[in-house]
């Protein structure tokens, strides 16, 4: 039952990551930033397809993913090798207007929202069944019989 559990929930993880990292694939496209690769999960990937210009990914380990963009790492590699300045190339991330890049950062977690507006509505719309308890005024005499409340008293 454990073992259920667990994959089941290793199963959601991976469909709200996918949904984060397809918006950002997504946004990268519409502003023409060149994507490399598209992962759902991390580390040695399992298997690997390239389509066009870009490599799809499943990875080794189901927790995240990531959608990785030509030039995002530019300005750590130059910080490192102590350059001047980094020149982007045409279609990196870097080249990219700060609004695009905005856009493409923002657009994960609006994914996310959206997602879970429609999961929500289709939920609401089926419908589901919740058990509760009856509604049932407790007196504090039948928690403490022999004592005599104001809320005994009859007028």
């Amino acid at each position: 039952m454990l073992l259920i559990k667990i994959v089941l929930g290793l199963v959601g993880l991976g469909i709200v990551v996918f949904v984060h990292e397809l918006g950002h694939f997504l946004a990268a496209r519409l502003v023409k930033i060149d994507v490399e690769a598209f992962s759902i999960g991390w580390g040695k990937p399992i298997l690997k397809k390239k389509l066009g210009t870009v490599e799809y990914r499943l990875g080794m380990f189901p927790a995240g993913g990531y959608c990785k963009m030509k030039g995002e790492t530019d300005y750590i590699e130059a910080w490192e090798e102590r350059n001047k300045g980094v020149m982007p190339e045409k279609g990196s991330y870097l080249a990219a207007s700060p609004a695009a890049r905005i856009l493409v950062c923002f657009a994960g977690p609006f994914f996310n929202l959206i997602f879970a507006a429609i999961l929500l509505s289709f939920l609401w719309g089926i419908g589901f069944e919740v058990q509760t308890l009856g509604n049932k005024i407790i007196l504090a005499s039948e928690i403490t019989p022999g004592e005599v409340y104001p809320a005994d008293r009859r007028f």
